[in-house]
Protein backbone atom coordinates (compact mmCIF):
# COMPACT_ATOMS: atom_id res chain seq x y z
CA UNK A 1 0.00 0.00 0.00
CA UNK A 2 1.12 3.53 -0.78
CA UNK A 3 1.61 5.01 2.69
CA UNK A 4 1.05 8.53 1.37
CA UNK A 5 -2.66 7.82 0.94
CA UNK A 6 -4.54 8.41 4.18
CA UNK A 7 -8.21 9.28 3.91
CA UNK A 8 -11.07 10.55 6.04
CA UNK A 9 -14.73 10.89 5.16
CA UNK A 10 -17.28 12.59 7.37
CA UNK A 11 -20.72 14.13 7.51
CA UNK A 12 -20.21 17.87 7.85
CA UNK A 13 -21.51 21.26 6.74
CA UNK A 14 -19.91 23.70 4.32
CA UNK A 15 -17.04 25.59 6.00
CA UNK A 16 -14.86 28.46 4.82
CA UNK A 17 -11.11 27.95 5.08
CA UNK A 18 -9.59 30.46 7.49
CA UNK A 19 -6.03 31.29 8.38
CA UNK A 20 -4.75 33.52 11.13
CA UNK A 21 -1.60 35.05 12.57
CA UNK A 22 0.12 33.59 15.58
CA UNK A 23 2.30 35.81 17.72
CA UNK A 24 4.93 33.22 18.56
CA UNK A 25 5.79 29.60 19.16
CA UNK A 26 6.64 27.77 22.34
CA UNK A 27 10.31 28.77 22.26
CA UNK A 28 10.20 31.94 20.21
CA UNK A 29 11.57 34.12 23.00
CA UNK A 30 14.96 32.37 23.06
CA UNK A 31 15.18 31.76 19.33
CA UNK A 32 17.10 33.78 16.78
CA UNK A 33 17.80 33.88 13.07
CA UNK A 34 15.94 33.73 9.79
CA UNK A 35 13.62 30.83 9.05
CA UNK A 36 12.36 29.88 5.61
CA UNK A 37 8.68 29.19 5.02
CA UNK A 38 7.15 27.67 1.85
CA UNK A 39 3.55 27.65 0.65
CA UNK A 40 1.80 26.94 -2.65
CA UNK A 41 -1.22 29.27 -2.58
CA UNK A 42 -0.42 32.61 -4.21
CA UNK A 43 -3.76 34.01 -3.03
CA UNK A 44 -2.73 33.49 0.59
CA UNK A 45 0.82 34.81 0.22
CA UNK A 46 -0.07 38.47 1.00
CA UNK A 47 -1.79 37.44 4.25
CA UNK A 48 1.14 35.24 5.22
CA UNK A 49 3.51 38.11 4.53
CA UNK A 50 1.51 40.28 6.91
CA UNK A 51 1.59 37.52 9.52
CA UNK A 52 5.36 37.22 9.12
CA UNK A 53 5.77 40.97 9.58
CA UNK A 54 3.58 40.93 12.70
CA UNK A 55 5.49 37.93 14.05
CA UNK A 56 8.86 39.63 13.61
CA UNK A 57 7.50 42.79 15.28
CA UNK A 58 6.74 40.67 18.36
CA UNK A 59 9.92 38.59 18.02
CA UNK A 60 12.62 40.96 16.67
CA UNK A 61 15.31 38.28 16.69
CA UNK A 62 13.41 36.07 14.22
CA UNK A 63 12.86 36.87 10.53
CA UNK A 64 10.66 34.85 8.20
CA UNK A 65 11.44 34.44 4.49
CA UNK A 66 8.39 33.31 2.52
CA UNK A 67 8.60 31.45 -0.79
CA UNK A 68 5.57 30.58 -2.94
CA UNK A 69 5.45 27.99 -5.70
CA UNK A 70 2.55 26.56 -7.69
CA UNK A 71 1.05 23.24 -6.54
CA UNK A 72 2.91 20.83 -8.84
CA UNK A 73 6.23 22.67 -8.69
CA UNK A 74 5.86 23.03 -4.93
CA UNK A 75 5.90 19.30 -4.19
CA UNK A 76 8.57 18.36 -6.71
CA UNK A 77 10.83 21.13 -5.41
CA UNK A 78 10.17 20.14 -1.81
CA UNK A 79 11.04 16.51 -2.55
CA UNK A 80 14.31 17.61 -4.15
CA UNK A 81 15.03 19.89 -1.19
CA UNK A 82 14.57 17.02 1.25
CA UNK A 83 17.00 14.89 -0.75
CA UNK A 84 19.59 17.68 -0.97
CA UNK A 85 19.24 18.69 2.67
CA UNK A 86 18.05 22.18 1.69
CA UNK A 87 14.38 21.94 2.67
CA UNK A 88 12.61 24.93 4.24
CA UNK A 89 12.46 25.17 8.02
CA UNK A 90 8.67 25.28 7.92
CA UNK A 91 6.24 24.51 5.10
CA UNK A 92 2.54 24.13 4.41
CA UNK A 93 1.80 20.42 4.57
CA UNK A 94 -1.05 18.39 3.11
CA UNK A 95 -2.64 15.21 4.46
CA UNK A 96 -2.06 13.40 1.16
CA UNK A 97 1.70 14.01 1.56
CA UNK A 98 2.12 14.03 5.32
CA UNK A 99 2.07 10.26 5.87
CA UNK A 100 4.99 9.69 3.52
CA UNK A 101 7.02 12.47 5.10
CA UNK A 102 6.35 11.17 8.61
CA UNK A 103 7.18 7.62 7.58
CA UNK A 104 10.54 8.79 6.22
CA UNK A 105 11.30 10.73 9.42
CA UNK A 106 11.41 14.06 7.57
CA UNK A 107 9.30 15.96 10.09
CA UNK A 108 9.92 17.32 13.57
CA UNK A 109 7.36 16.24 16.22
CA UNK A 110 5.41 19.09 17.80
CA UNK A 111 4.27 17.34 20.98
CA UNK A 112 6.59 19.23 23.33
CA UNK A 113 5.59 22.57 21.85
CA UNK A 114 1.88 21.73 22.03
CA UNK A 115 2.26 20.67 25.65
CA UNK A 116 4.30 23.70 26.66
CA UNK A 117 1.90 26.14 25.04
CA UNK A 118 -1.11 24.32 26.50
CA UNK A 119 -2.83 23.93 23.13
CA UNK A 120 -6.13 22.06 23.42
CA UNK A 121 -6.86 19.98 20.33
CA UNK A 122 -10.53 19.88 21.33
CA UNK A 123 -10.88 23.34 19.77
CA UNK A 124 -10.68 21.82 16.29
CA UNK A 125 -13.46 20.22 14.26
CA UNK A 126 -14.03 16.67 15.45
CA UNK A 127 -11.36 14.32 14.16
CA UNK A 128 -9.41 17.00 12.28
CA UNK A 129 -6.46 17.37 14.63
CA UNK A 130 -6.18 13.59 15.04
CA UNK A 131 -5.19 13.23 11.39
CA UNK A 132 -1.86 14.91 12.08
CA UNK A 133 -0.85 12.27 14.60
CA UNK A 134 1.19 9.56 12.86
CA UNK A 135 1.11 5.84 13.72
CA UNK A 136 4.16 6.42 15.94
CA UNK A 137 1.85 8.44 18.21
CA UNK A 138 3.61 11.74 17.58
CA UNK A 139 2.03 14.93 16.28
CA UNK A 140 3.48 16.63 13.21
CA UNK A 141 0.97 19.39 12.56
CA UNK A 142 -1.89 21.49 13.93
CA UNK A 143 -4.73 22.26 11.51
CA UNK A 144 -4.94 25.89 10.46
CA UNK A 145 -7.99 25.53 8.21
CA UNK A 146 -10.41 22.96 6.89
CA UNK A 147 -12.41 22.41 3.75
CA UNK A 148 -15.29 20.39 2.39
CA UNK A 149 -17.19 19.72 -0.84
CA UNK A 150 -20.32 21.47 -2.07
CA UNK A 151 -22.34 21.86 -5.26
CA UNK A 152 -21.67 25.10 -7.14
CA UNK A 153 -24.49 25.73 -9.59
CA UNK A 154 -25.61 28.32 -12.13
CA UNK A 155 -28.65 29.99 -10.59
CA UNK A 156 -30.08 31.20 -13.90
CA UNK A 157 -29.85 27.74 -15.42
CA UNK A 158 -31.55 26.29 -12.36
CA UNK A 159 -34.32 28.90 -12.48
CA UNK A 160 -34.86 28.35 -16.21
CA UNK A 161 -35.17 24.63 -15.45
CA UNK A 162 -37.75 25.30 -12.74
CA UNK A 163 -35.46 24.29 -9.88
CA UNK A 164 -35.60 26.41 -6.74
CA UNK A 165 -32.79 27.01 -4.27
CA UNK A 166 -34.68 24.90 -1.71
CA UNK A 167 -34.90 22.01 -4.16
CA UNK A 168 -31.18 22.24 -4.88
CA UNK A 169 -30.48 22.10 -1.14
CA UNK A 170 -32.63 19.02 -0.58
CA UNK A 171 -31.54 16.70 -3.39
CA UNK A 172 -31.37 12.98 -2.65
CA UNK A 173 -29.19 10.33 -4.26
CA UNK A 174 -28.92 6.56 -4.55
CA UNK A 175 -26.75 4.31 -6.76
CA UNK A 176 -29.73 2.64 -8.43
CA UNK A 177 -31.43 5.52 -10.26
CA UNK A 178 -29.61 8.58 -8.91
CA UNK A 179 -32.68 9.88 -7.05
CA UNK A 180 -33.79 13.51 -7.37
CA UNK A 181 -30.12 14.43 -7.80
CA UNK A 182 -29.92 12.67 -11.17
CA UNK A 183 -33.32 14.06 -12.15
CA UNK A 184 -32.00 17.57 -11.55
CA UNK A 185 -28.81 16.81 -13.49
CA UNK A 186 -30.80 15.41 -16.40
CA UNK A 187 -33.16 18.40 -16.50
CA UNK A 188 -30.26 20.85 -16.40
CA UNK A 189 -28.56 19.11 -19.34
CA UNK A 190 -29.40 20.76 -22.66
CA UNK A 191 -28.43 19.64 -26.17
CA UNK A 192 -27.62 21.95 -29.06
CA UNK A 193 -31.26 21.89 -30.20
CA UNK A 194 -32.54 23.06 -26.83
CA UNK A 195 -33.82 19.66 -25.70
CA UNK A 196 -33.28 18.78 -22.06
CA UNK A 197 -31.78 15.50 -20.94
CA UNK A 198 -35.11 14.17 -19.68
CA UNK A 199 -37.09 15.18 -22.76
CA UNK A 200 -37.91 13.05 -25.83
CA UNK A 201 -35.50 13.69 -28.68
CA UNK A 202 -32.56 14.67 -26.48
CA UNK A 203 -29.31 14.23 -28.44
CA UNK A 204 -26.68 12.93 -26.00
CA UNK A 205 -23.99 13.21 -28.67
CA UNK A 206 -24.44 16.94 -29.17
CA UNK A 207 -24.68 18.51 -25.74
CA UNK A 208 -24.48 22.26 -25.22
CA UNK A 209 -24.74 22.33 -21.41
CA UNK A 210 -23.91 19.35 -19.20
CA UNK A 211 -25.92 19.01 -16.03
CA UNK A 212 -22.82 17.91 -14.12
CA UNK A 213 -19.22 18.97 -14.73
CA UNK A 214 -16.32 16.51 -14.79
CA UNK A 215 -12.85 17.40 -13.58
CA UNK A 216 -9.89 16.22 -15.62
CA UNK A 217 -7.73 15.28 -12.64
CA UNK A 218 -8.22 11.92 -10.98
CA UNK A 219 -6.91 10.14 -7.93
CA UNK A 220 -7.66 7.28 -5.60
CA UNK A 221 -9.67 9.54 -3.28
CA UNK A 222 -12.19 11.01 -5.73
CA UNK A 223 -12.41 13.93 -3.34
CA UNK A 224 -14.79 16.11 -5.34
CA UNK A 225 -15.60 13.63 -8.10
CA UNK A 226 -17.43 10.81 -6.27
CA UNK A 227 -16.46 10.60 -2.57
CA UNK A 228 -19.56 12.55 -1.50
CA UNK A 229 -21.68 9.73 -2.95
CA UNK A 230 -19.73 6.73 -1.68
CA UNK A 231 -19.58 8.32 1.77
CA UNK A 232 -23.36 7.95 2.13
CA UNK A 233 -23.37 4.20 1.43
CA UNK A 234 -21.34 3.14 4.46
CA UNK A 235 -18.27 2.58 2.29
CA UNK A 236 -14.84 3.83 3.31
CA UNK A 237 -11.67 4.05 1.22
CA UNK A 238 -9.62 1.84 3.52
CA UNK A 239 -10.18 -0.80 6.18
CA UNK A 240 -9.28 1.68 8.91
CA UNK A 241 -9.68 5.42 8.88
CA UNK A 242 -7.28 7.16 8.60
CA UNK A 243 -4.33 4.76 8.92
CA UNK A 244 -5.60 1.88 6.81
CA UNK A 245 -3.61 -0.95 5.28
CA UNK A 246 -6.06 -2.14 2.62
CA UNK A 247 -8.20 -0.36 0.02
CA UNK A 248 -11.87 -1.30 -0.28
CA UNK A 249 -12.36 -0.79 -4.00
CA UNK A 250 -13.66 -4.34 -4.38
CA UNK A 251 -16.67 -3.48 -2.20
CA UNK A 252 -20.00 -3.78 -4.09
CA UNK A 253 -21.12 -0.44 -2.64
CA UNK A 254 -18.19 1.35 -4.23
CA UNK A 255 -18.60 -0.45 -7.54
CA UNK A 256 -22.32 0.33 -7.69
CA UNK A 257 -21.63 4.00 -7.03
CA UNK A 258 -18.92 4.28 -9.67
CA UNK A 259 -21.09 2.40 -12.17
CA UNK A 260 -23.86 4.94 -11.60
CA UNK A 261 -21.47 7.90 -11.78
CA UNK A 262 -19.77 6.73 -15.00
CA UNK A 263 -23.20 6.02 -16.44
CA UNK A 264 -23.93 9.75 -16.46
CA UNK A 265 -21.42 10.03 -19.30
CA UNK A 266 -23.23 7.43 -21.36
CA UNK A 267 -26.50 9.28 -20.84
CA UNK A 268 -24.93 12.55 -21.99
CA UNK A 269 -25.38 14.28 -18.62
CA UNK A 270 -21.64 14.56 -17.90
CA UNK A 271 -18.81 15.16 -20.41
CA UNK A 272 -16.58 12.33 -21.59
CA UNK A 273 -13.18 12.13 -19.94
CA UNK A 274 -11.32 12.57 -23.22
CA UNK A 275 -13.00 15.95 -23.73
CA UNK A 276 -11.78 17.21 -20.36
CA UNK A 277 -8.09 16.38 -20.69
CA UNK A 278 -5.66 18.86 -22.21
CA UNK A 279 -5.05 22.57 -22.45
CA UNK A 280 -8.38 23.47 -24.07
CA UNK A 281 -10.08 25.84 -21.60
CA UNK A 282 -13.45 24.21 -22.27
CA UNK A 283 -11.98 20.97 -20.94
CA UNK A 284 -11.25 22.43 -17.52
CA UNK A 285 -14.27 21.96 -15.24
CA UNK A 286 -14.02 25.40 -13.66
CA UNK A 287 -13.53 27.15 -17.01
CA UNK A 288 -16.37 25.13 -18.51
CA UNK A 289 -18.67 26.41 -15.78
CA UNK A 290 -17.54 29.98 -16.42
CA UNK A 291 -18.26 29.48 -20.12
CA UNK A 292 -21.78 28.20 -19.40
CA UNK A 293 -20.99 24.63 -20.42
CA UNK A 294 -21.94 22.98 -17.13
CA UNK A 295 -24.76 23.69 -14.69
CA UNK A 296 -23.49 21.98 -11.53
CA UNK A 297 -19.89 21.52 -10.45
CA UNK A 298 -19.05 19.56 -7.30
CA UNK A 299 -16.01 21.44 -5.94
CA UNK A 300 -14.05 22.18 -2.81
CA UNK A 301 -14.64 25.17 -0.57
CA UNK A 302 -11.15 26.36 -1.51
CA UNK A 303 -12.58 27.42 -4.90
CA UNK A 304 -15.25 29.65 -3.36
CA UNK A 305 -13.64 32.92 -4.44
CA UNK A 306 -13.12 31.56 -7.96
CA UNK A 307 -16.75 30.61 -8.52
CA UNK A 308 -18.24 33.69 -6.89
CA UNK A 309 -15.81 35.84 -8.88
CA UNK A 310 -17.11 34.85 -12.32
CA UNK A 311 -18.53 37.90 -14.08
CA UNK A 312 -22.05 37.56 -15.38
CA UNK A 313 -22.80 34.33 -13.47
CA UNK A 314 -24.96 34.24 -10.37
CA UNK A 315 -23.59 31.25 -8.48
CA UNK A 316 -25.61 29.20 -6.04
CA UNK A 317 -24.10 26.88 -3.45
CA UNK A 318 -25.88 23.76 -2.25
CA UNK A 319 -24.78 20.93 0.04
CA UNK A 320 -23.96 17.51 -1.36
CA UNK A 321 -27.01 15.24 -1.86
CA UNK A 322 -28.52 13.10 0.88
CA UNK A 323 -27.66 9.45 0.25
CA UNK A 324 -28.86 6.00 1.35
CA UNK A 325 -27.61 6.63 4.90
CA UNK A 326 -30.08 9.50 5.24
CA UNK A 327 -27.16 11.90 5.63
CA UNK A 328 -24.82 13.94 3.47
CA UNK A 329 -21.13 13.12 3.19
CA UNK A 330 -17.95 14.94 2.30
CA UNK A 331 -14.27 14.31 2.64
CA UNK A 332 -12.65 17.05 4.66
CA UNK A 333 -9.09 18.13 4.93
CA UNK A 334 -7.14 20.56 7.06
CA UNK A 335 -3.78 21.96 6.07
CA UNK A 336 -1.07 22.33 8.70
CA UNK A 337 2.42 23.73 8.98
CA UNK A 338 5.10 21.09 9.43
CA UNK A 339 8.71 21.58 10.51
CA UNK A 340 11.54 19.91 8.63
CA UNK A 341 13.43 17.49 10.87
CA UNK A 342 16.72 18.83 9.50
CA UNK A 343 16.10 22.48 10.39
CA UNK A 344 19.10 24.24 11.91
CA UNK A 345 16.79 26.57 13.84
CA UNK A 346 14.23 24.34 15.61
CA UNK A 347 13.51 26.87 18.36
CA UNK A 348 12.68 29.66 15.90
CA UNK A 349 10.77 27.30 13.62
CA UNK A 350 8.64 26.01 16.48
Amino acid sequence: MNKSLRLLTGVILIPLALTGCNGGGNDAGSAKGEISYWLWDSNQQPAYTQCATAFTAQNPDIAVKITQRGWDDYWSTLTTAFASNTAPDVFTDHLSKFAEFADKKLLLPLDDAVSKDGIKTEIYARGLADLWVAPDGKRYGLPKDWDTIALFYNKKMATDAGLTAEQMKSLTWNPQDGGTYEKAIAHLTVDKNGKRGDEPGFDKNNVKVYGLGLDQSYGAAGQFQWSMYTGTTGWTHTDKNPWGTRFNYDDPRFQATITWWAGLIGKGYMPKLETTVGANPSGNMTDAFAAGKSAINPEGSWTLSTYTGFKGIDVGIAPTPIGPSGKRASMFNGLADSIWAGTKKPAAAT
